[in-house]
């Protein structure tokens, strides 16, 4: 059977290329199409074309001039005003790219200063300039965009000012402190500082003296009222105790207390109770448990009495009583009460103390007893005797006896009867071996015998025999065989050829037996011719082709890794490397099977790959592709996009530039042949903490303004590393320090317009600087 044949056409185009024509037949979207047509062999070849559109791209550059740059080129095109402006270039993969351009203006900036100063602060130096007399000025610079800033300065005077403070002290507050200087006495005191508004101030203090004063309290307490509070003071202990404190006027004024204690008073009582008395009341109060208890009261002075009460326990007393009984004693009667079963039972009288005494009873049950007799006899033993009684059958019986404790005793026996057996000997002989000897009998004639023994129980035994005589055997086996088999052995006889053979034997019983033997052999099958497809990669599909002269076959194909089939033309799908090998194929024909051919497949392992796990890195950061690829042979590598790769895609493990966060593919292909899967790996990269405001945009078209990108911030940062990359990941600028600064070229050649990534790593390694610059002309 000639096979089919398949074939796949990827093809991308811009959307500007619909309609497409493939094959003839015209298509105006993307997508998967199939078409057939007659291949070299006559046969169906099934054409898969998968049609898929590349992207337009667009790009949007931001950029903010000063009215005095208008008008701007961008991409040779020139704009008088601001606006928001397109472009459609074509792009990398020969589709339009859509440019746009949103041109601003960056606003002219001002700011007002206003500054009042004393009159002695005069004259006043403000942005370089000298002012000798309050009022208001401007100025005019460029501001950090390049744009005007107007700066105006409101100059103020500040006044001077005065003041008086009246103050009245007690004379323990001599000597006293104003605005830093020290008073022994009072009177009339001047000072000369500097205001909150920085211009001088008169101050002038009144000083005068405040009357003192002083009295004495007496205060009798019980103990517990201590300790005493009086005047926000603490007392422990009776005594005499000065304070002194402000006065009405805010001097000192001098307080004596006279403190002592009024007596406290006690009790004891001893009391003793039944725990059945608890809870025990004393005093209203509730007791639950013995103990020592207090509780305190008020005596006739108005202080603590402490009552005390030692509440003892009586005792209770118990006893225990353990009683055996035999189940037929019960019910059973104890201290008036009866109990039914056996357990531990408990009875509350009153001791002589007139408490609970606990009694307790222990009843237990004595066992009864039982016996089991096990008996087999044989049915003419019957009636049996048993503890006197007379039994004529088998069974389970049971008797009820007194046992060593006087307890029930119950005796169970079980009765067998043993069975009389039987037994059947058939015996087949030769005619020739009559008389026949069975048991110490001689039998002559053919029939059914019986005797009686007696067996290994004691009981009958009935044994029957049953005597024929054997005819002479005769058999015919018909052989059919298959030539490899030769030569065919049977009956101790080889055969070579075909034919009918009879041979003379004796039975396994010593009778004539005759054998004959109709032998025949088939036809052997041609060997087939095998082919195979060509070498494949591990995954792809196996075809084997067999083919004999010999109609009417069958066949068998073996191969590595256990490999059968019984089909004569095999598909093997998804191939792996272990069935690489010989593969054998055999013709078989009613059992008969040809000489073996073998055909040899190879199979390449398809690589397996895998990018490795999602990272992220920081900006500008070089990221190393560390992926794993399964294979062996040898290898190309490509990675998509390419567009941050610092090293080649084709190699393995590229460096990237992180720029911004994207997704790779990695293909790998081995041997020139055999295609991995593809594997995706998302590098996200995150922004940097960026301190410095560097300039985002400069126009290097030789007018003298804003020419070249300059890093004047980096001022402190002598040993900076600065590089700059374009789109591709190329470095197009390098310096180290901030007084190189880029005049927008690369090896000498003016760069085109365009957004530019930049690496600034100041003197601290880990704190790399990361973002983009504009170049204008």
């Amino acid at each position: 059977m000639k096979p089919n044949s398949s074939s796949t056409t990827n093809i991308s185009v811009c959307n500007k290329q619909l309609p497409f024509t493939w094959n003839g037949k015209i298509y105006n979207v993307a997508g998967v199409y199939k078409d057939t047509i007659a291949n070299t062999a006559g046969c169906d070849s099934i054409l898969t074309l998968n049609l898929t559109l590349k992207p337009n791209t667009a790009s949007t550059t931001n950029i903010s001039v000063c009215s005095n740059q208008l008008p701007f080129t961008w991409n040779g095109n020139t704009y008088n005003v601001v606006g928001i402006y397109k472009d459609t270039i074509v792009n990398a993969a020969g589709c339009d790219s859509i440019l746009t351009l949103n041109l601003t203006l960056k606003p002219n900036s001002s700011s007002t200063t206003n500054i009042s100063v004393c009159n002695k602060q005069l004259p006043f130096k403000w942005n370089g300039n000298t002012y000798n007399v309050a009022g208001t000025y401007k100025d005019t610079i460029v501001n950090a965009a390049g744009c005007d800033s107007i700066l105006t300065l409101n100059l103020t005077l500040k006044p001077n000012s005065s003041s008086t403070t009246n103050i009245e002290i007690c004379s323990n507050q001599l000597p006293f402190t104003w605005n830093g200087n020290i008073y022994n006495a009072t009177g009339i005191f001047k000072d000369t500082i500097v205001n909150a508004a920085g211009c001088d101030s008169i101050l002038t203090l009144n000083l005068t003296l405040k009357p003192n004063s002083s009295s004495t309290t007496n205060i009798a307490v019980c103990s517990k009222q201590l300790p005493f509070t009086w005047n926000g003071n603490t007392y422990n202990v009776a005594g005499t105790y000065k304070d002194t404190i402000v006065n009405a006027a805010g001097c000192d004024s001098i307080l004596t207390l006279n403190l002592t204690l009024k007596p406290n008073s006690s009790s004891t009582t001893n009391i003793s109770v039944c725990s059945k008395q608890l809870p025990f009341t004393w005093n209203g109060n509730t007791y639950n448990v013995a103990g020592n208890y207090k509780d305190t009261i008020a005596n006739a002075v108005g202080c603590d009495s402490i009552l005390t009460l030692n509440l003892t326990l009586k005792p209770n007393s118990s006893s225990t009583t353990n009683i055996a009984v035999c189940n037929n004693q019960l019910p059973f009667t104890w201290n008036g009460n009866i109990y039914t079963a056996a357990g531990i039972f408990k009875d509350t009288i009153a001791n002589a103390a007139s408490c609970d005494s606990i009694l307790t009873l222990n009843l237990t049950l004595k066992p009864n007893s039982s016996s089991t007799t096990n008996i087999s006899i044989c049915s003419k033993q019957l009636p049996y005797l048993w503890n006197g009684n007379f039994y004529n059958a088998a069974g389970t019986y049971n008797k009820t006896l007194t046992n060593s404790i006087s307890c029930d005793s119950v005796a169970i026996l079980n009765l067998f009867l043993k069975q009389t057996t039987f037994s059947t000997t058939n015996i087949s002989i030769c005619r020739n071996l009559l008389p026949y000897i069975w048991n110490g009998q001689t039998y002559s004639a053919t029939g059914s015998y019986k005797d009686t023994m007696v067996n290994s129980l004691g009981c009958d035994s009935i044994l029957t025999l049953n005597l024929a005589i054997q005819s002479t055997d005769t058999s015919k086996t018909v052989v059919v065989i298959c030539p490899e088999k030769l030569p065919f052995l049977w009956n101790g006889n080889s055969y070579t050829s075909a034919g009918t053979y009879t041979v003379k034997l004796t039975s396994q019983s010593g009778c004539d037996s005759t054998a004959v033997i109709v032998f025949s052999i088939k036809p052997t099958p041609s060997a087939p011719t095998v082919t195979s497809n060509s070498p494949r990669c591990s995954g792809d599909t196996l075809l084997l082709y067999a083919n004999s002269s010999t109609s009417g076959v069958t066949y068998k194909w073996t191969g590595p890794n256990g490999f059968s089939s019984q089909t004569q033309n095999v598909l093997v799908r998804n191939i792996a490397t272990s069935f690489a090998g010989f593969y054998s194929a055999t013709a078989i024909l009613d059992g008969c099977v040809s000489s073996t051919v073998n055909t040899n497949v190879s199979v390449t392992q398809t690589p397996v790959t895998n990018a490795g796990a999602d990272r992220q890195a920081y900006e500008g950061d070089t990221i190393q592709l560390l992926p794993t690829i399964a294979s062996t042979g040898s290898l190309q590598y490509k990675w998509v996009p390419d567009l941050y790769f610092i090293t080649p895609d084709t190699v393995r493990n590229p460096q990237l530039l992180g720029v911004k966060t994207i997704t790779y593919y990695l293909t790998a292909i081995v041997d020139n042949q055999c295609i991995s899967n593809t594997d995706p790996i998302t590098i996200k990269i995150l922004p940097r903490k960026n301190p410095f405001n560097f300039p985002n945009v400069f126009s290097p078209n030789g007018d003298g303004i804003n020419d070249k990108w300059i890093l004047s911030q980096l001022a402190a940062y002598s040993y900076a590393k600065v590089e700059i990359f374009n789109r591709a990941g190329t470095s197009v600028f390098s310096s180290t320090g901030y007084r190189i600064p880029w005049d927008g070229t690369y090896n000498g050649q003016k760069l085109p317009e365009g957004t530019y990534y930049y690496v600034i790593q100041p003197n601290d390694q880990n704190n790399r600087i990361t973002g983009w610059v504009t170049l204008m002309r």
